[in-house]
């Protein structure tokens, strides 16, 4: 009976050691797999900054384009018209139209650059956040895996002491009372007073 409980005890403690040996191992797969999503995150915000640049640029190119037409057409009715376009009130509304059209285009590459920004910090924050989670993690499963280890070693460490007792216990020297008895050991003296002179002879040699 007692070696059957010693076995399941054992069983107990080797399951115990299992279990948090699997724990560790299901937390840093989720650990893992954490943090590829936020890596994951983190690239397509990075994409979404860079297209924001990019269509800033290329918006700012349109702008551009759509300025030269229009001031073009301004200078070509101001010709038809015979006013000139290099001088007076004409020259003036051609320079209030440059500073307006170089207004709108420094907006718009304002505006996609806080918008690349906005996901620069965007792809920061998935890594961040997805190191915290994959470290918490981590550490919920080196905790598990320490628990089980030390759990399971205390089951097997207290199986093992009470065999040790029953082995030392065998083992235990078996002295004889008589050993370290007198060598004379107890005398009835019955032979008077010559006798008892006799044993003091024997003990003052």
């Amino acid at each position: 009976m007692c070696s059957i409980t010693a076995a399941l005890s054992g069983v107990g403690a080797v399951s115990q050691i299992y279990q948090g040996y699997g724990a560790n191992k299901a937390a840093q797969a989720q650990a893992d797999a954490a943090m590829r999503a936020a890596e994951q995150n983190a690239r397509i915000a990075r994409f979404q900054a860079s297209d924001a640049v990019k269509r800033g640029g290329a918006e700012e190119a349109g702008m551009r384009r759509q300025f030269d037409i229009l001031r073009g057409r301004r200078e070509a009715s101001a010709a038809a018209a015979g006013i000139q376009t290099d001088s007076g009130s004409m020259k003036d509304i051609q320079e209030a139209s440059v500073r307006e059209e170089e207004r709108d285009v420094s907006v718009n590459a304002l505006n996609h650059a806080r918008e690349a920004w906005g996901y620069s910090v965007q792809a920061e924050n998935y890594l961040y956040e997805g190191a915290s989670r994959a470290a918490s993690l981590r550490s919920q499963g080196y905790s598990a895996l320490g628990s089980g280890v030390m759990g399971g070693v205390t089951g097997l460490l207290s199986l093992v002491s009470p065999m040790a007792g029953k082995t030392t216990s065998s083992r235990a020297i078996k002295v004889d009372p008589n050993q370290y008895a007198s060598p004379i050991g107890p005398r009835r003296f019955t032979g008077g007073l010559g006798a008892v002179q006799s044993y003091d002879r024997l003990f003052s040699r």
